[in-house]
Formats: C-alpha cells, sequence, structure tokens
C-alpha cells in the first residue's frame, strides 16, 4: 500500500477533523462493513482530510477511497425533496447520537458543537460567540451532492451535483440542509451522495491544502418530479461571495483541488484566494440545478429522454 494511502487511513486521534455522521456513510463501521457488529473503538478514519501533501488519486481520495466499506443494506440517507434534512457533524461518532451505548461518552450530553474544541473545525469564529455575530466568511461552508447511479463504483466525481450548501457550517453538531423541490426519484438500488467541505485559510486556520469528501448511500423521498432532471454538473468557477446571482448558473460539481489528479478547479495561489463553499455557492437549495418537468406533448423530449436513460418511466 502507498505510504501516501497508509497516512491517510492511519492517521491519529490528534489529526482527525470533521464528517457528517449517518449509517448510510460508506465506512461508518470502518474497517468492517455495516452489516457487521458495531466498531466499539473510536472510530476517526472517516474524519480524515484528503491532503495535498498526500499526492492522492482519485481512487483514494474520492469518497475517502471507502467504497469497499458498504453501509448497511437497508441504510439509506433520506433527502425529502424541499423539505429541510438534519444531520450529525462531528470529529468523531462518540459524540454523535451513533455512539455505541457502552462508550464512556454515552454519559455525557451531546455537543451543541461538532467537537469539544473548535480547532479541527478550522475557523477564526470561536466558541461561545451568539450566532448573530458569527463571521459567516470565516466558515468555509458544507454541501450535500448527489449522483443519479446506484453502484460506488460507476460514480465519477464529476458526476456529482451539489443540492444543498450549509454556509454557517462546520459548527453546531445538529447541521440543516434544504433539499430541492421537485427532484426526480432515485433508482430503485438508491443513489450516492457526498459530503463535502474546504475550509478557509486566511486567519490562522490551519494546513489548508485539503479537501473533504465523504460518500452515502442515499434515495430522494417525499413529492418526487419523475420528468425532473440534473443536467450535467460543470465546476463552480465563478466568485459569487456576498452576491448569490453570480455565482455559476446551474448544476454546479463540488470543489476539488490540491489532489494528484480529479481536480475541477485550479489550485489557488494566494490563501486568501482559496474557494469555499461560501464564497462559490449560494446559501441553502441549490434549486437551479434542476430542470422542470418533461411535457406529456413531446416539446420537452430532451428532458424525456434522460429521464428514460436514467430508468424513470414516462407516462
Amino acid at each position: 500500500m502507498r505510504l501516501a494511502l497508509a497516512s491517510f487511513v492511519l492517521a491519529c486521534v490528534a489529526d482527525a477533523h470533521l464528517t457528517l455522521w449517518h449509517p448510510s456513510l460508506y465506512g461508518f463501521n470502518w474497517p468492517d462493513l455495516g452489516d457487521a457488529p458495531i466498531q466499539h473503538g473510536q472510530l476517526v478514519d472517516p474524519v480524515n482530510p484528503a491532503r495535498g501533501m498526500d499526492n492522492l488519486t482519485v481512487s483514494e481520495w474520492f469518497g475517502h477511497n471507502m467504497r469497499n466499506c458498504t453501509p448497511a443494506a437497508d441504510a439509506f440517507m433520506e433527502l425529502e425533496t424541499g423539505k429541510t434534512a438534519t444531520f450529525e457533524i462531528g470529529c468523531n461518532r462518540a459524540f454523535t447520537k451513533y455512539r455505541p451505548p457502552e462508550w464512556s461518552y454515552k454519559a455525557k450530553p451531546l455537543l451543541q458543537y461538532c467537537c469539544p474544541e473548535h480547532g479541527p473545525l478550522h475557523t477564526a469564529n470561536e466558541y461561545g460567540t451568539p450566532y448573530a455575530r458569527l463571521n459567516v466568511s470565516r466558515f468555509g461552508g458544507t454541501a450535500l451532492a448527489i449522483a443519479y447511479e446506484s453502484d460506488p463504483y460507476k460514480v465519477k466525481p464529476e458526476d456529482m451535483v451539489v443540492i444543498s450548501v450549509n454556509h454557517t457550517s462546520p459548527w453546531f453538531r445538529l447541521v440543516e440542509y434544504r433539499i430541492p423541490p421537485g427532484l426526480p426519484p432515485c433508482p430503485k438500488d438508491g443513489c450516492i451522495c457526498t459530503w463535502n467541505w474546504i475550509h478557509t485559510r486566511m486567519n490562522g486556520e490551519g494546513y489548508g491544502n485539503e479537501i473533504y469528501n465523504n460518500m452515502y448511500k442515499c434515495k430522494i423521498t417525499g413529492k418526487t418530479n419523475k420528468f425532473a432532471m440534473l443536467p450535467q454538473p460543470v465546476p463552480p468557477e465563478q466568485d459569487c461571495a456576498g452576491a448569490p446571482e453570480k455565482c455559476t448558473p446551474g448544476a454546479k460539481q463540488p470543489m476539488y483541488m490540491f489532489q494528484k489528479d480529479g481536480n475541477n478547479l485550479p489550485n489557488p495561489r494566494h490563501l486568501t484566494e482559496t474557494p469555499t463553499y461560501v464564497s462559490r455557492f449560494a446559501d441553502g437549495a441549490q434549486a437551479d440545478a434542476v430542470v422542470g418537468a418533461a411535457r406529456r406533448d413531446g416539446a420537452s423530449v430532451a428532458v424525456g429522454a434522460v429521464a428514460l436513460a436514467l430508468g424513470f418511466a414516462m407516462i
């Protein structure tokens, strides 16, 4: 095994950072499969970043190189179209509701924030600051993306479409993502989703040449629209901090940088130029990623063709 990959997998707790914890996470029960007895150690590997210094290939950083560590068969991240989904971000599964009952942390109340200390959040904001006084520009923001493919080995980074962004995260343990209305349903075996984060690095937040990219088995629920589609996404190249109308329009990919290959944005020349999900995306549901319903009179043939290609029956 390559040294870079070994350092990616075997990083210690002190180097750990964050992820969105959910049973649908590939690697939720690392190093075992999701159907195996629950691990009793402190599960920290899924929270390690993909660092530029590790020179990782796509197969090593995409999905955190855990596509073979599948979640339980019945575990899905459910995203109800047009609603708000609430999840938990933490620097260890021990700090979420998914901790085993016998873990010593169980005797303690769940944290308000992602981690006991704010260092792993890589933000110049400080714990205890009133919410109204938090500096949003000092958050990196996090994003959920989706691909209408069930096989984690078939989906590629460029297939992922960002559908929701939370500008004020990571911060609190409980995080909300607003899901666009009218999303199409997933194939019968579900979709693939990813959680993404790039932190700021102009205020002493620590090493910044890293991305976070974790993979989940997910499905769209609620009032789905089988005639809708998500077009092939493009990189979010336009800076739109404070001006969402200036963001790259339409379906957009998550941001990939600092890796050996698979990047869709150039590495920033200066610390202050590091793009984040605050500076390249509007906050909330990414409604412009969804193309509307195909008409029965055939006027929207292209949409219908894509829907059929995805396995959605036209009526």
